[in-house]
This record gives structure tokens, C-alpha cells and sequence, in this order.
């Protein structure tokens, strides 16, 4: 459901609660997740666990519009329980290489 609407980094977003069904087996209790509202982007994602105890929160940085699709070049999870912090961040991508689908076989992907 549609919270509010804020800014963030002096961009427009949606803020939205979601909220899984029940009997799902969600280890979240649920997310609250700000979207940009010209792009549809998240761009920070707060997970709340059992209690409604916020547990994670998800940012991600640096958007690029590459080959069409917007891509977060960097991002950052924040884990409040055990007090760490994880951040990615992307070199390099190529989108729509044109991979053949026989690479996605069960058998494929299990080999790696």
C-alpha cells in the first residue's frame, strides 16, 4: 500500500509498504520501499523481521540508464541486528548479449 510520498536525494518517490500474505513463510515481517516515481526505481528498501523490528535496510546508488534498463552501480546493505554493512558495486555491464537458452538448463546451472 502507498504510505507517502518523499524525497529522497531530491528525488520524488512513492513510498510503499508491502506486506506478505499470511501462511507464506516470509522470514520478513514487511518491507517499506521507496521508489522513484519517474523510473520506478527502488532506491532504499527497509526490512522489518518478527515484532516489526526494523532488521536491514537496502540502498542503492549511482543509477544509470544503460542499454534502457536502469541499473544501481552501487548498493549497500546495512544489517542492524549484527551491526555490518555490505556494499557492491558494478564495473562493468552488458545487458541482452544474446546467450543461448540451453545455458539455463537445470543441468547447466548446476554444474556451477
Amino acid at each position: 500500500r502507498l504510505l507517502r510520498e518523499e524525497d529522497i536525494d531530491g528525488k520524488g518517490c512513492y513510498v510503499i509498504e508491502s506486506i506478505p500474505k499470511k501462511g507464506k513463510g516470509s522470514q520478513y515481517a514487511k518491507l517499506i520501499t521507496w521508489v522513484i516515481k519517474d523510473i520506478y526505481f527502488p532506491v532504499r528498501t527497509e526490512y522489518y523481521g518478527k515484532g516489526m523490528k526494523l532488521g536491514k535496510i537496502l540502498t542503492q546508488k549511482n543509477i544509470e540508464l544503460i542499454d534502457g534498463i536502469w541499473t544501481a552501480m552501487e548498493a549497500e546493505m546495512v544489517d542492524l541486528r549484527k551491526d555490518h554493512r555490505t556494499i557492491t558495486s558494478i564495473k562493468e555491464v552488458e545487458y541482452n548479449m544474446g546467450i543461448s537458452d540451453d545455458i539455463f538448463t537445470k543441468r547447466n546451472l548446476e554444474k556451477y
